[in-house]
């Protein structure tokens, strides 16, 4: 009885200790939001921008042969359509480019998106485009990049983590494995020999 007592405990203390260590690694699930976008939603600027970058509050998901998943579509008042659809994915940066031409006026910004745990992210906003911002001196804004090398970085850190959640494991079956053999001994040792 004694020994089962033992064995509970030394599974509840293992039990513990990962919670502890994979609640601290792992992400949290809460759901992504939209939390930067840029142009910003109602802002009044100079000229059309290159590209529309949307930032999220986790990375957005990414697969081969899903190109049509994360959808970014920009359209002035006309409801003429000023995106190339050319959509760059980079960690929790989706961005469009913009097509060149298109000049004063409002224009509609309209996103779905997937997040990383598999949940949609969709809304829409307005930005302006206008000659009264055109007079005001405004450094641009900073830009999301689209590097191969910055994907690869990020690429990296998921799979450090994903190796961290692999020692962490081997270690608590080596442990588990440990405590058993350790029983049985003591449990062997303590039998009368025959």
């Amino acid at each position: 009885m004694a020994i089962s007592k033992k064995i509970a405990s030394g599974f509840a203390a293992i039990a513990l200790g990962l919670s502890a260590v994979l609640g601290s690694v792992l992400p949290a699930s809460a759901h992504a939001e939209l939390v930067e976008a840029s142009p910003a939603a109602d802002s009044l600027i100079g000229a059309l921008p290159e590209y529309i970058d949307l930032t999220f509050g986790e990375n957005i998901m990414t697969l081969d042969g899903s190109e049509g998943s994360n959808i970014i579509t920009v359209v002035d008042a006309n409801g003429a359509k000023v995106d190339d659809e050319t959509i760059v994915v980079d960690a929790a940066v989706v961005s469009v480019g913009i097509k060149p031409g298109f000049g004063n006026g409002t224009y509609t910004v309209t996103y779905r998106v997937v997040s990383e745990d598999g949940h949609p992210i969709e809304g829409s906003y307005k930005f302006e485009v206008g000659e009264v911002a055109q007079n005001v001196v405004i450094a641009p804004a900073p830009t999301a990049t689209h590097t191969d090398a910055e994907h690869a970085e990020e690429l990296a850190r998921a799979n450090s983590n994903t190796t961290l959640i692999i020692v962490i494991g081997t270690v608590a079956v080596a442990a588990i494995a440990s405590i058993v053999l350790l029983l049985r001994r003591r449990k062997a040792a303590s039998q009368p020999n025959l």
